[in-house]
Formats: structure tokens, sequence, C-alpha cells
């Protein structure tokens, strides 16, 4: 008991019965809009209300269901609600039960005789909805309290006698305990956990360790520290924790060693319960048992080690009786090697176990048949095990003793395999060869991937047991197969000859599932030109034969018909020995059990390589034709590029020798003006100082001669007639200017390609376009803004180069004419931009403020004969030879960029020197 909890248990069943989850409420009335309104009133405000209409009804149920309180109406057919009230008080289950009377009766007489039947409450009808829940609540609370403080009374009437029987029962507990404590063998303490020490033991412990009372006292209340075990110090912390947040009742467990004076150590168990706790309810005294039970540990001991005896034992029997079992009553030795390495793997507890078959031959090979996994890693069935050079292996199979490696990087044998160990990451192993007549038949080895092991001689004593069994399994086995090769044969070539008869009369070949075994007839051996008297090939290596771009597509379509047993009739790819592309048709369906398992996979394999020529033939006959339709495709297309390019080449030849013969005649009167001026301006000079010098000495001329030089003006002669000499002078040199660039546009005598500086090509051909740049009278003035970088000299054809430039100088001022004529508010310009765009290249970009050019219109614009002016305006050829002339003549690339309402601009890449002969 604890002293010093204070809390009175009384109050603690107040409480308790002051908890009310949720009260009943039975409402009888015959009106059903009231008991609706009053339900839901009620409901809302947490009550369980049972609403009935019946005053019998009223009578069972508070009988078979006692409710909190009871809403009664008067007025009801059948039994009134003054009836059923006096039913409910005269019936002791129901007495007690409050009734409030809701009726729509008012007068004195009604009220008094309900509250004569055991009614404890009146409301009138119409009522207040707040009204009738504050009365409710009242009856309710008023209920509650009658009914705790009638439990409160029984509770303390039952709590006295209570108390009176409990202290008779201590008295005698008492006396009865102090007699088990001097007689209880065991250590019986009271140890205080505040203060750490030991207020009561029923002995002296100190005697059972060899000490005396002086010395455990020198030790304090830390002796059980100091002399415990320092492997158990935390399990006593451990334990102490508990304790500490024990509840109360609980009781905890603890084994520990104690030290002998002698050094030796003694085993006890101590049971600790806490009984006393503080005012703030944390552990305050500890009610403990100690007993020795170093007796008790010395048998469980010696009882494991007998234990651990016997299971190696059983185990060691069970595995061989499994094995001999198997032996016995299967002749499946797949599941013969695979329950054997499962079994051996499970009991060594290895992380790998694998069962091989070995055959004497010229080229031996060592065949892994079965395999056990502890975790899911990578099988390493289809590693293949050495045995040329291989000491590790050579060795094992010439003696019948395991092959031990704890360390397997210590194991000299294992030096020159040791790269295959590090791949699949062993760190130990266990071998021992299985024989049969003196005759090495196989192997089991056990693998270790997390950690050297110590293999035990108990384990190696077993394995080689295990050996001796699994020798006699592989020699039976061996001969089982035998038998059943011969068997199976004739069953195979039956079962191959009907599906390929039924498929398609060719090659046939089988798969079974479960020894992933593969069986070819001799017409496939031919097909892949192999060796029928050879092997079949594994599936490995048949994915290998496979051509490397079909070998996804053959094992998809493998993996499918053995996943979910679809047939397929495809197409694959095959290497031929001979070096040649073997084309094939494979075909193949599922095989399924009484389970609708797939367990085989049957197919046939037709050589498609003669067909595939030929449809190659045909292919490439095809292609001949079409190629020969594209060639007179572009010889169309070439003609009438030809075509275009004669005309506008004698439409510019026309225009040139005109040009040419213009500039020619007018050069002739130019060179004649231009070569008398000089001399004139000298005449002119030396007549004017003549006169100067005359009226100098003869400033008094005769009448004639004086009014002569006043009609003619001397001397506004003498200062306009220079000017209009000068004048005359500009004139020249601006028609030899004009000359200069006719000639220059036309260059008839420049045929070859030629460095030039562009600049003047684009100069010349403005000043011929000079007169359509000016203001007229649908128009203004056409501005022509050059932006010119520093270029280098360009090896070009000038005079076509001129000609594209006539081209897109005209077409530019064709578009701005065209905006300028649908709106007058924008500026006229034309844009001229030169600049090195790139190693060995110069680009020259030519834009106009113009509508823009639409995108279907774009993609047709460099199209021979095609335009979009009117009839008789243009012929579609300019920027087509222009694009030619670019493109083809000088090895360059003339594009567009255009936004309609933007502007179009176009931009002309040219190479500076030109490295390859284009084509002219």
């Amino acid at each position: 008991m604890n002293t010093t909890d204070g809390k009175d248990p009384r109050l603690e069943t107040i409480t308790l019965q002051n908890t009310v989850l949720q009260e009943n409420i039975l409402m009888v009335d015959d009106h059903p809009e009231s008991l609706r309104l009053l339900s839901q009133l009620l409901s809302k405000r947490g009550y369980k209300v049972r609403p009935t209409r019946d005053g019998k009804l009223a009578l069972n149920f508070a009988l078979s269901s006692p409710p909190d309180l009871i809403l009664l109406d008067i007025l009801m057919p059948g039994m009134d609600g003054y009836q059923v009230c006096e039913q409910l008080k005269a019936c002791p289950e129901t007495k007690d039960i409050p009734v409030i009377f809701i009726s729509s009766l008012n007068e004195v007489f009604d009220k008094v005789k309900a509250f004569s039947l055991g009614a404890v409450d009146y409301i009138a009808k119409p009522f207040q909805t707040e009204e009738v829940v504050s009365r409710v609540e009242n009856q309710l609370l008023l209920s509650r309290l009658y009914k705790q403080v009638l439990a409160q009374n029984a509770q303390l009437q039952a709590e006295i006698e209570e108390r009176k029987r409990i202290e008779a029962e201590l008295r005698d507990s008492q006396r009865w305990l102090s007699a088990v404590i001097q007689t209880n063998p065991n250590l019986l303490y009271v140890y205080d956990l505040i203060e750490q020490r030991t207020l009561y033991i029923n002995r002296e412990i100190y005697s059972d360790i060899g000490y005396s009372l002086e010395e455990i006292q020198q030790m304090a209340g830390a002796f059980i520290h100091n002399l415990i075990h320092p492997d158990d110090l935390p399990g006593l912390s451990e334990h102490m924790s508990r304790i500490e947040t024990a509840k109360d009742g609980e009781s905890f467990e603890f084994e520990y060693r104690i030290q002998h004076k002698n050094g030796e150590y003694s085993w006890f168990l101590s049971r600790d319960t806490v009984f006393a706790r503080t005012a703030d309810d944390k552990p305050w005294k500890i009610l403990g048992t100690a007993t020795e039970i170093s007796d008790r540990k010395q048998a469980e001991l010696e009882l494991k080690t007998a234990l651990a005896a016997l299971e190696r034992q059983i185990k060691q029997r069970f595995l061989l009786e499994t094995i001999t079992l198997e032996i016995r009553y299967s002749l499946k030795q797949d599941q013969i090697f695979q329950t054997v390495a499962a079994q051996i793997g499970r009991i060594f507890n290895a992380d790998c176990c694998l069962i091989h078959t070995y055959t004497e031959h010229q080229n031996p090979r060592i065949f892994n048949v079965a395999e056990y996994r502890k975790t899911a890693s990578k099988s390493l069935l289809d590693v293949e095990i050495p045995v040329k050079g291989n000491r590790h292996t050579q060795f094992l199979l010439s003696q019948d003793q395991a092959v031990v490696a704890d360390d397997v990087f210590a194991e000299p044998l294992l030096e020159n395999v040791r790269e295959l160990y590090c791949q699949i990451g062993l760190k130990s192993m266990i071998s021992i060869r299985t024989s049969y007549q003196g005759k090495a038949n196989g192997m089991i080895c056990l693998h270790q991937y997390d950690r050297p092991r110590h293999w035990t001689q108990d384990e190696i004593g077993l394995l080689k047991g295990v050996a001796a069994q699994m020798g006699i399994a592989i020699a039976q086995a061996n001969l089982l197969e035998q038998d059943k090769k011969q068997r199976l044969k004739l069953q195979q070539s039956e079962a191959s000859l009907a599906a390929a008869q039924k498929i398609a009369h060719i090659g046939s070949w089988e798969f079974d599932l479960v020894t992933k075994k593969i069986t070819w007839s001799e017409e496939v051996f031919r097909i892949f030109g192999l060796d029928s008297t050879a092997t079949e090939p594994r599936s490995a290596q048949l994915l290998k034969m496979c051509h490397p771009e079909d070998r996804d597509l053959f094992q998809q379509t493998v993996n499918l018909t053995i996943s979910q047993g679809i047939s397929y009739k495809k197409e694959f790819r095959f290497l031929h020995p001979s070096g040649q592309i073997l084309y094939v048709e494979g075909r193949g369906e599922a095989v399924f059990n009484e389970t609708a398992e797939v367990i085989k996979l049957l197919g046939t394999v037709m050589d498609i390589s003669d067909r595939k020529q030929a449809e190659a033939a045909l292919l490439l006959s095809e292609q001949r034709e079409r190629e020969k339709a594209q060639q007179l495709e572009q010889t169309l297309e070439d003609l009438k590029n030809a075509q275009s390019q004669l005309i506008q080449a004698e439409k510019m030849s026309t225009i040139g020798q005109m040009v040419a013969g213009v500039a020619h005649e007018i050069n002739n009167p130019v060179n004649f003006i231009y070569g008398n001026i000089i001399p004139a301006a000298q005449y002119a000079r030396d007549l004017v100082e003549l006169i100067a010098l005359y009226q100098q000495h003869y400033p008094e001329p005769v009448a004639e001669i004086d009014e002569r030089l006043a009609e003619i003006e001397v001397d506004f002669i003498a200062e306009d007639f220079p000017k209009i000499l000068a004048s005359m002078q500009e004139g020249a040199n601006r028609i030899k200017q004009i000359v200069l660039s006719l000639r220059n546009f036309s260059r008839l005598d420049e045929t070859e390609r030629k460095v030039i500086d562009i600049h003047e090509g684009i100069e010349s051909t403005l000043v011929i376009l000079q007169h359509r740049l000016q203001s007229q009278v649908k128009r203004g003035e056409i501005q022509v803004i050059k932006n010119y970088g520093e270029l280098p000299k360009v090896e070009c054809y000038p005079a076509q180069l001129n000609q594209v430039f006539m081209n897109l100088l005209s077409n530019a001022i064709d578009a701005v004419e065209e905006s300028s004529a649908n709106c007058t508010c924008k500026v006229n310009q034309i844009r001229i931009l030169t600049e090195v765009s790139s190693d060995n290249q110069v680009c020259v970009r030519i834009s106009d403020s113009g509508p823009g050019i639409r995108p279907e219109v774009q993609s047709r614009m460099f199209d021979p004969f095609f335009t979009t002016k009117p009839i008789g305006s243009g012929t579609g050829l300019g920027l087509s030879i222009s694009y030619q002339i670019v493109k083809d003549a000088h090895g360059g690339k003339l594009e567009c960029h255009s936004e309609v309402g933007r502007g179009t601009e176009f931009a002309i890449e040219l190479p500076i020197f030109q490295k390859l002969k284009v084509k002219t």
C-alpha cells in the first residue's frame, strides 16, 4: 500500500458517477408535431430521445430500458398520461424515474392531480423551448444528484464494513508475513532510492559472498556497483530506469553476477517492485528479493551445450535422410540437386550453395546444376568454372578431402582465379568433390560473401557425408539421364516432326523451360550451318548468333511467349558461320501443363534468304526506276532553269549592249565638251584681261564702244562667264560619271571572275535607278540609307552580280511604291548594309519599308516564272535568276526575311575567294 497517496476514493466515486456520456429521455405525446419539435430540440442538446405516441408502448419501453426522464402528455387515446404515470410509480423498477407532464390543460386541478401522482414538474402548452430545456436539465441534474447520494451512502456503509474486515485480516497477515520472512531462504530487502541505502534486510548477505560486515560498510551504499560484473552494469542501469518509471503493482527481474571475495562470480536473480512513493508520485522505496541462481545458470549452460550438439546431430541426420530419400524416390535429377542445395545451404547457414557435375574429357568442363542463395543476388548458374590452369579445382577433383578456405585471399590455391572471386564478392569457401567408385563426378561448394568464416570440424564432417551420398545421386542421375535421353530422343523426334508438319514442314525446334534445354532437328542445324552431331547451343549462345540489330526483338518475342503463351511468327536475321547474313522466318507456340503454366516451346525455322534476295533485287529495281524518274524530273527542272537563264541572259545582254551603246554615243560629245572647256576658260580669261587692259589705257573710249560696253554689261560677263564654264565642267563630270556607271554596270568586257569592289556595282545600279528613286506625283522621294562596312575586294562575276543588285533594288522600289500607294504616312526607305559576316564571307543586306511578303508567297518566291505582279509587270524570273547566280555561280546564299506589315530584307552572302569551281 502506498502510504503517501492522499486521494479519497469517495471523491473518485462521485466524479465517476457525475460523468454521463448521454442521457436517455422517453417522450410520450399523441401530437406528431409536438413530438417532432421536442425530439429535434433535445437531440441537438446532446440527449438521446426515444419518442412514442402510445401510453402502453411507453410503459413497455420504460420497463425494458428505463430512461433517465419521461416527458408525458395527458390527453392521449387509449391510456392517458395520468394512468401511465400511476402505473410507472406503482412499479419498483420505474418508480424513481422523474416524470414531467406537458399538456394543454392549464387548470389548477390538473396540475394538482399530476403532482399527486408523483410528477416532478408540469409544463403547460403552448410552451417556450428554452423553458422546456431548462426544466428538463434541472430535473436530470436533481435525478443524478439523488442517485449519487444513494450510491455514496451505500458505498460508505460498505467501506466501513470492509475496513473492519481488512484491519482484522491485516493483523493476521502481519503475523503470517513475519513468520514467512524469518523462514524464507531468499534474501529480502527494502531499499531507499532517494538516500540510496538499504533500510531492511532479513539476513546478512555479506556472509554469502565472503566479506565481513566492516568490509561491506566501508563500501557504503555502492557495494553492489563495486562487486557486480562489469558486463552487468548496463543491465543494472536499465533495471533502475524501469523501476523509476514503474507503475504500482509492476515488478521487474534482473539477473546479474556478484564477485566473491575469492574472485569467483555468483549469479543472483532480483525481483523488485515499488511499494512507496513521494508526494510528487516518484518511486521512493523498493521491496525486493534476491536468490542465488549459480547452480541453475550452470545447468542452463550445460543444457544449452547439449542442445546445440543434439541440434547438430539432428540436422546432420535430417540432411542425410533427406538426400537419401530424394535419391531413392525421385527420378528428377534437377529436383534432387535443387533440394539438396537448399537443404545444405540452410543447415550450414551459408550465403550460397552450388552443386556441380563433372565428366572426365579431353576438354573437361564443370556445369552448375543447382544453386541455393540466401538473398536475391545475381545467380552463378551461368558462370563457368575453369578447370585447366585452376589449381584449386584440379586439387579438389583429385582427392576426397574437403578443401577449406576460411579467407579466400589467403589461400594459395586460389591465386590464379582471384579475379573471378573478386568479381562475385567471395570471402570464404569450403569445397568437396563427389565421386562414385573412386572417380570424381561433381563438386559441392559453400560460399560466404559478407565475411571470412571459420568452418568447424563438425561442418567439414557433415559435408563429407553429404558428398558421399551426392556422389551416388549424381551417378544414378547420369544413368537415368542416359536412359531418359534414349527414350526422349524418339519422343522429341516424333513431336518435332508432327509440329513441323502441322506448321510448315520445315526445320523444327523445342525449348524445355524446366531444363533450359534446346532441341533442334537436323534441318535447323543445316539452316544455321552447324554440325548436326554437335550439341544444341544454349540460350545465351543462340542469342549471340542473332544479328545485333535483331537481338532485342528476338529476346522480347521469346520472353513474351514464355510469360503469356502467345504464339508468334516473325522474321529474324542470324549470322551464318560463312559470314553471310541469314534471313529466317521463325514461328513458335507454347505448351501448357495441367495448371495452365507454360512448360515448353515448340516452333519451326524457315530459311527465307532466297526470298529476301529476290525482294532486295526488286527493291533495287524499283529504286533505280525512281532514280531515273528523279533524273528526268531534275532534267526538266534544269531545262526550265536554263530557259529562264537564257531569257534573262538575252534580256540582260540586250540591255547591256544598249547601255554600252548609249554610253559610247554619249561619251564622244562629252569628251569633246570636257576636252574644250579648259581652253575655252583660258581664252575667256585672256579676253577679259584684254578688255580690262584697254579700259586701263583708254579710259575714255569712243561713244559707240562706250554704248556697246554698257549694253552688254562687260563687268557682269567678266564675273559670270567663269561661273558658266565651271557649271559646264561640273555637268561634264556628272555625265562622265554616269557613262562610267553605265559601263561598270554592263561590264561587257568582263565575262570571267574578277576581284572587284562590290560597292562600285551597288553604286552603279543606284545611278541607273536614280530616276525611280526621285520624288514622283503619287509618292515622295525614296531615301536610300547606305551603311557600308569595310569590305575586302570580292572574287565574283561582276556583270551577274550587278544583275542581282538590279533585280533586288527594283523589287525593293516596287514594294515601297506599293506601300506608299496604300499609306502615304509611311517613310519611304531602302537600307543597304554591307559587312563581313564570317571568315571568307561578306554579306549585303537590302531591306525596304514595303508591306512585306506573306509566308505562302515566301515558299515559292525563288521558283522560275512565279510572280505576284500584274500581267505585263513582271516575268517571275528576277529572283529565280538572282538565286541561281548567288548560289550556283558564286557558291553563296540568298535568303529572304520578311514579316507582313514590317517590310522585307534580302541577305546576300558571298565568299571572298572562290575555293571551289562553282556552276556558272
